[in-house]
């Protein structure tokens, strides 16, 4: 944030001038209402000239030494947006730099030294053109402030790398050139890929429950270029052709690809429908499949070109639980083998970076260490090391470098932010290193059960901090059990209604996630790896007794009958769910649904079940309402673009109507009497995970989630 030691008595703009001496906005020398705190945010925003000022910096100078929540800015940049006669969408003078803050884009000029401003009230010049909106990447200026930012983390990552390091080389530090340069500033970016000699970079842009996709020089001034437009279509990978002239992508219909320079896309490959990795020649392409029929993991080679063009090759299989990665394959620079996560033979439900000849599909360890859960792989050009998404005890969605050589496994990005599993790429020097950075935050909030729009927060607000992100629920005593996410992993917390009294009911070290309290107040149901594999646990209200209802890792999303003596929970068989339940002391399973059904809640009287109901393909699809007693559907919803089912569904406490969450923002009402779902009104600027009524219906908690994603361009992290 810029700060003048001698700022300038008025600033002018457009039609308005702000007079710092005399604290007044003024629209053609008539002052406009506006608070005083306003002003003072609107005056730092203005001294900005252009520079992004953060949230940060705001709340200390607007309020210093005081303790206010965010929302109270939010409440004054909307004011000065409604002063300054911005409407709805518009960026003429202040915009909102998702997760960072905001900066003031009207041309500024000092106004002491204009004899028509001092004299007499200025004449109206026109107003700012907006901002173009097909410029989602930022200014120079905000460019730099943003990456500032972002080299605060890296310093901070090189204090703590010992601690992340594994193997021959631990307790080496990060290499002391490393840097990070942030390449967007969209915030929502789903995935990117840079292209082989690191000129070109895509990457995916969700819009309104839709995705486009983008390419755009890493160097330059020259505004990026949309190859396709919003459609209702899933992006599950991404890579440059050798020669970076085209890009593949896969959606859950088929593998294409797309000149870079623009053009119309082509089909490449049937029966790809997830990440993919391209072999050095682009002749051909590895990735996972899962066939029902045997139950097991499958690693397939295709050829790309020639005679043999769409011809495929089982390469190696893994029979359930065993499996592969499903964020794919990375073919070795010498194009002999494949490294692939994969369950491991020894440590149940942990992953294992694995090496696959091509010639014979022998399995080897690349490495010793074992994860709960390995994504996207990339091998550096010359063989010497793999990159990879790892996530494991005390480590969160992060990079990791193995040394092919010596087993040693080190940590390239050892800082609070999260690193998206679908996005992994490195330039065929071997120099840079591409990557979709996340940071969030997530916060609880209750509310009045008939005003969820009324909601307040009641834990705070911090960076890197998860509560109630993978789960709350209200106890029969009025307090709240939400999962808390502490040195990487989750457990089960409960508190008061109001945030106070935190304390934890199981420890952590694993994922716990989900939690459903009895009706009685008697016990808590949840997901959790504490066996290997996701299974259904049960503990006491006040953390006792701890013990596994299910077997077998297949077993997730639980929930409970209002009178407490059954669990539901989606079980997967051949790779489909279905919903199935057992008492909730335990005992047999029996099924409930047919094939396709998940995320299982049942309504406050017990009679009906609602469900998320996919096809054959894993497409979410459509809403259901079952009859809980024989299964017979009883009513079936289509999805409003950007429905989401996933986190589950929720019964409003009448039973009149069911709630799931938005792909982007908000909460969707589904009236069971059928017409069309209805958003519900917001919040804050973040996304809903989770809500959940108190048993007597009077107060709601919601867990909220800001999360911003963007692409992040790393160099020197060898």
């Amino acid at each position: 944030m810029t700060t003048p030691s001698a700022a300038p008595r008025c600033l002018r703009f457009d039609r308005f001038t702000v007079d710092a001496g005399r604290r007044l906005l003024l629209r053609d020398g008539i002052a406009v209402p506006l608070t005083s705190k306003a002003f003072d945010v609107l005056l730092a925003l203005v001294e900005g000239r252009g520079e992004l000022v953060t949230k940060h910096d705001l709340l200390a100078r607007v309020w210093p030494n005081q303790i206010v929540e965010e929302g109270n800015l939010t409440v004054h940049i909307s004011a000065i947006r409604k002063a300054l006669g911005e409407r709805r969408g518009e960026h003429r003078y202040v915009v909102t730099v998702p997760g960072w803050g905001y900066r003031f884009v009207a041309d500024l000029r000092d106004a002491d030294d204009d004899p028509a401003v001092v004299a007499t009230a200025a004449a109206p010049t026109p107003p700012a053109p907006p901002a173009p909106a097909a410029a989602p990447l930022p200014t120079r200026r905000l460019r730099r402030a943003i990456v500032a930012a972002i080299a605060v983390v890296v310093i901070a990552a090189v204090v703590v790398q010992g601690a992340r390091t594994l193997g021959a080389h631990e307790g080496d530090a990060a290499p002391r050139g490393m840097s990070a340069r942030l390449l967007t500033a969209l915030g929502d970016v789903s995935s990117a890929v840079l292209s082989p000699d690191g000129v070109w970079f895509a990457y995916v842009h969700p819009q309104d429950g839709m995705e486009s996709l983008w390419i755009r020089r890493v160097r330059g001034t020259e505004p990026p270029v949309q190859l396709r437009a919003p459609e209702d279509v899933d992006y599950r990978g991404l890579a440059f052709s050798p020669d970076g002239e085209r890009l593949y992508f896969a959606t859950r219909e088929a593998l294409f690809d797309i000149p870079v320079r623009g053009g119309a896309p082509r089909k490449a490959l049937d029966g790809v429908r997830g990440p993919f990795s391209l072999s050095r020649d682009g002749s051909r392409v590895a990735f996972v499949r899962h066939d029902a029929a045997r139950d097991a993991s499958l690693l397939v080679v295709a050829e790309l070109r020639g005679a043999n063009a769409g011809r495929e090759r089982e390469v190696a299989a893994l029979a359930a639980p065993r499996a592969f990665a499903v964020y794919g394959p990375a073919w070795s620079p010498d194009g002999a083998s494949l490294a692939v996560g994969a369950t491991s033979a020894t440590a149940p439900g942990k992953v294992t970076l694995a090496r696959v000849r091509i010639a014979d599909g022998a399995v080897s360890s690349l490495a010793d260490h074992a994860w709960d859960e390995i994504s996207r792989v990339a091998w550096l050009p010359d063989g010497s090391g793999v990159l990879f998404h790892a996530v494991g005890a005390g480590s969160d969605f992060h990079i990791w470098l193995l040394d092919v050589a010596t087993g040693a496994v080190r940590c390239v990005t050892p800082d609070l932010s999260r690193y998206g599993r679908a996005s992994l790429s490195v330039t065929d020097d071997g120099a840079s290193l591409l990557a979709v950075r996340s940071v969030v935050s997530s916060t609880i909030w209750v509310s009045p059960s008939a005003d969820l729009a009324g909601a307040r927060p009641i834990t705070s607000r911090a960076f890197g901090k998860l509560d109630g992100s993978a789960g709350l629920t209200w106890t029969r005593d009025g307090r709240i059990v939400y999962v808390s996410f502490v040195n990487g992993t989750y457990s089960l917390w409960s508190m008061t209604a109001d945030g106070r009294d935190a304390r934890p009911l199981t420890s952590s070290g694993y994922m716990d996630r989900f939690p459903q309290a009895t009706a009685d107040g008697r016990a808590l149901v949840f997901e959790s790896n504490r066996g290997g594999g996701e299974d259904v646990w049960r503990v006491d209200g006040d953390g006792s007794h701890l013990r596994a209802l299910t077997t077998g890792g297949h077993a997730a999303q639980p929930t409970l009958t209002p009178d407490g003596r059954w669990v539901l929970y989606t079980r997967v068989d051949d790779g489909a769910p279905s919903v199935w339940r057992l008492p909730v002391d335990g005992g047999a399973s029996q099924r409930v649904t047919g094939a396709g059904a998940s995320w299982p809640s049942v309504s406050p009287d017990g009679t009906r079940l609602a469900v998320a109901l996919s096809d054959s393909a894993g497409r979410e699809t459509r809403l259901a309402v079952l009859s809980l007693a024989d299964g017979r559907r009883v009513a079936e919803f289509p999805l409003p673009r950007g429905g989401r089912l996933s986190n589950g569904v929720h019964w409003v406490p009448d039973g009149s109507a069911l709630i799931y969450r938005d792909f982007d923002r908000g909460l969707w009402r589904q009236p069971l009497t059928g017409g069309a779902a209805a958003r519900v009104g917001q919040i804050a600027d973040g996304r809903i995970y989770f809500l959940d009524w108190a048993k007597d219906g009077r107060r709601a908690a919601l867990s909220y989630v800001d999360e911003v994603r963007d692409v992040v361009l790393m160099t020197g992290f060898r």
